[in-house]
């Protein structure tokens, strides 16, 4: 019996840690581009950082002084940039696809 309430204590705290770090990996900014360079795909903004633009996405309309609302992931340490709008609203998340491997629903 205390085997498996050990069990059960470590696994609720393994899938708590693992749900915290998932949950730090995306952010929500706003501001105004400073620089931009469509060649190398990456934006600067007036929060001084740099952020990636993924592909699929048209830097083409967007120029130096636009307000934009943009939604990040880090993705292979740095900040890549999934969703760019004009603008200074905010980004809803967005929502995870459930996967549908073989077997699963």
């Amino acid at each position: 019996m205390r085997i498996a309430i050990r069990t059960v204590a470590g696994l609720a705290l393994a899938v708590a840690t693992v749900n915290s770090a998932l949950a730090l990996q995306w952010s929500d900014f706003s501001g105004t581009i400073k620089s931009l360079d469509v060649s190398t795909r990456q934006i600067d903004l007036d929060n001084g950082r740099t952020y990636y633009v993924q592909r699929g996405i048209n830097l083409a309309k967007f120029k130096v002084g636009d307000k934009v609302a943009l939604h990040t992931e880090e993705q292979l340490g740095k900040q890549m940039v999934t969703k760019l709008k004009q603008g200074e609203n905010s980004i809803p998340p967005v929502a995870r696809q459930p996967s549908h491997r073989r077997g699963h629903p």
